[in-house]
């Protein structure tokens, strides 16, 4: 049987059958009014992004939802994600499902607090500024994007996948 545990490493990382209920407590310590729930299709069909948003609603946060993630996140699920947290005047990130949502959320934040377009980010060192703070909730055993500094977005003007690497994310 699967044990829960903690990791703070500084990210925290909660494991374990049902650790997800222990999110609403670790939400609540960042003293954030509203977030922006990046996540796919999938993830809303089977109701686990409902579940995510009445567990944020019970600890007194607002959600928006962008779910417009697809296979491989791209700049314009970025610039797509970014106007709704703009546009919802959220505050802070969630990332739910696979590495796809959270590289997605990882690159929304950064265009956040940053000009211009996420390509103007590739490569490691070159974001200035923090990004607001972000959640991942990962739902898949795979890329590991919930724990790196790095996130892949494919540009599709170039047709390339960038790597953007950040301290920060």
């Amino acid at each position: 049987m699967l044990k829960s545990y903690e990791l703070r490493i500084p990210q925290v990382i909660l494991s374990g059958p049902d650790c997800v209920n222990n999110l609403g407590a670790e939400i609540t310590r960042l003293n954030k009014k509203k977030a922006l729930l990046i996540t796919d299709e999938m993830m809303q069909k089977f109701g686990v992004a409902d579940k995510i948003i009445e567990i944020l609603k019970g600890s007194g946060i607002d959600t928006a939802v962008y779910a417009g993630v697809g296979g491989e996140p791209t700049d314009k699920n970025v610039a797509e994600g970014l106007k709704v947290y703009q546009d919802e005047g959220c505050d802070f990130l969630v990332g739910l499902g696979g590495g796809s949502p959270a590289d997605t959320a990882k690159a929304v934040g950064i265009m956040t607090t940053n000009p211009g377009k996420i390509s103007d980010y590739m490569g490691a060192g070159k974001v200035p500024n923090p990004i607001p703070p972000l959640v991942i909730i990962a739902t898949t055993a795979g890329t590991g994007s919930e724990i790196t500094k790095f996130t892949i977005i494919a540009d599709t003007e170039k047709d390339v996948k960038m790597l953007i690497g950040t301290p920060f994310c």
